[in-house]
């Protein structure tokens, strides 16, 4: 708790040390919910190797802010799993998705989506939908969405 104490605020130590596999915030305008969430998928891409997490906001300006978010938080990790590269990357051509990746030495990596729900198709991994109720199709972004993570995999909500 003390660690994370100098990161956090408690409501946001709160949401980490909530160990649930599917976890939705109700939240306020820049209260710091989208960073806390940064933290927990870096944290968890550096402690279980190979993992993938699947990313989508509103529009693409706040995936490339989490994205930046994910850096910072890969400086303070850098000790156990070197970030490798962040850039863009073609998730799949015919559609014409694209994703910012963020790469770890050990085989992880955190793709920023777009708002697209045909951008999680095919996918599996952990999947954080942030600003949910801005998506222009709610419904169809959760029918794209909750299959991702149906191996086990965690499912974040988090939306004004």
């Amino acid at each position: 708790m003390s660690e994370l104490g100098k990161y956090f605020m408690s409501y946001q130590v709160a949401w980490l040390l909530d160990q649930a596999r599917r976890k939705a915030w109700e939240k306020s305008r820049r209260i710091g919910a989208t960073y806390v969430q940064s933290y927990e998928d870096v944290r968890d891409c550096v402690h279980k190797g190979g993992l993938a997490v699947w990313f989508s906001s509103a529009d693409e300006s706040a995936a490339k802010e989490y994205i930046t978010y994910c850096a910072q938080w890969a400086d303070v990790f850098q000790s156990v799993s070197k970030l490798l590269t962040i850039g863009e990357e073609v998730i799949d051509q015919d559609k014409d998705i694209k994703a910012l990746v963020a790469r770890f030495k050990n085989g992880s990596r955190i793709h920023g989506l777009s708002s697209r729900p045909g951008a999680f198709r095919s996918k599996g991994g952990k999947v954080i939908l942030d600003e949910f109720d801005w998506h222009t199709d709610q419904r169809a972004m959760w029918a794209a969405a909750k299959p991702v993570t149906t191996w086990g995999f965690d499912l974040r909500i988090l939306s004004t």
